[in-house]
């Protein structure tokens, strides 16, 4: 609590601040908000695991500990850059997929996957994916990283899903442990996602409506390969699959703005689908001080469209309790839905 407003005072003098394009602002003299704080944050966070690996005297787990922090400092170093030199979406991706390479290359887990009963006749009980898997563990932590970059626009959204979602792994975690599942893996999911809730929680305080900093790619490119990371190295991915939904959908919704339209329909097709603008916001009504759907397509919008107008902290509130409720829902899922799909449900 204490790093950050200190931290912001100096990024904001070498020039990284930006202008929360949400507010009412004065044309001629718009007020900066220090940008990057996610380096901070993420600085601290690591700071807490490797001071945890000094007082711990469990062993089992430190293998996948420092495949983790291998990843999420490439991206932390990546999300600043990208801050500061603002990389084109390609460069995002690619550098994304390098620092999954660690967690593709370490994961020693199963790589077959057990068969739903509704699809055996075809596929059988087990199906062996081999390094397809591995492949797969590389590519979730991909979607990760940019799934919680582009489900942002409004104060406090990026870090409050990542809370949410980091929270939901740790009550899995430790509902895992009371069942008497005390494996290196459930272990290794609390440690991890206990100190970065916490930290995320610090900078929320900051980054919520109205936001005094903002988090920046170093936060979210961070947090989402923290969320990868645990787990792909803890084999929950399934798991995590479900309390990002919001995500996926968010992603679902976007990929004709990220992927662009051809040219030759360029004519016949609104400005806002030629090409993926940077910020896909909301529009500011100053008459009523809410914010209104845009063309943009994304879950912002959609739930202004679905919901109307509201005011940014009412929106940002909304957002994060459906987040909640479906986790909620997703546990459901997870230990009671799935039984009618496997004969056995860990």
């Amino acid at each position: 609590l204490k790093m950050i407003p200190t931290a912001s005072q100096h990024l904001l003098a070498r020039g990284l601040g930006g202008i929360d394009l949400n507010k009412k602002r004065d044309p001629d003299n718009p007020k900066k908000i220090p940008e990057g704080l996610g380096l901070v944050v993420g600085a601290g966070f690591l700071i807490c695991i490797i001071v945890f690996e000094l007082f711990n005297q469990d062993r089992s787990y430190m293998p996948q500990i420092h495949t983790a922090l291998l990843a999420i400092c490439f991206m932390l170093l990546l999300g600043f850059a990208d801050d500061v030199l603002v990389f084109r979406w390609r460069s995002k991706i690619a550098m994304s997929l390098v620092a999954a390479i660690p967690l593709a290359c370490y994961y020693g887990g199963p790589t077959a996957v057990m068969v739903p009963f509704q699809l055996r006749p075809w596929f059988g009980k087990v199906l062996e994916l081999g390094y397809f898997y591995k492949l797969y563990v590389g590519a979730f932590a991909v979607f990760c990283t940019n799934g919680i970059n582009i489900y942002a626009g409004i104060n406090g959204l990026e870090v409050s899903q990542s809370m949410v979602v980091g929270g939901s792994i740790v009550i899995h975690a430790v509902y895992q442990i009371c069942r008497g599942n005390f494996v290196p893996q459930n272990r290794f999911a609390f440690f991890m996602c206990v100190p970065f809730v916490f930290c995320s929680g610090a900078l929320f305080h900051y980054n919520k409506f109205p936001s005094r900093v903002f988090v920046g790619d170093s936060f979210t490119y961070m947090a989402g390969m923290t969320i990868g990371a645990v787990a792909s190295l803890a084999h929950i991915t399934k798991t995590v699959m479900l309390f990002m939904a919001p995500q996926i959908l968010n992603f679902l919704l976007s990929l004709p703005q990220l992927l662009g339209l051809p040219r030759f329909l360029h004519g016949i097709v609104p400005v806002e689908f030629r090409t993926c603008p940077r910020h896909r916001l909301p529009k500011l009504n100053e008459e009523t001080g809410k914010l209104e759907a845009t063309k943009n397509l994304n879950l912002i919008n959609f739930t202004l469209w679905l919901f109307g107008p509201m005011t940014e902290k009412q929106l940002l509130h909304l957002l994060t309790a459906m987040h909640i409720v479906w986790c909620g829902v997703a546990f459901a899922i997870r230990f009671w839905l799935a039984g009618f799909f496997y004969e056995k449900v860990r």
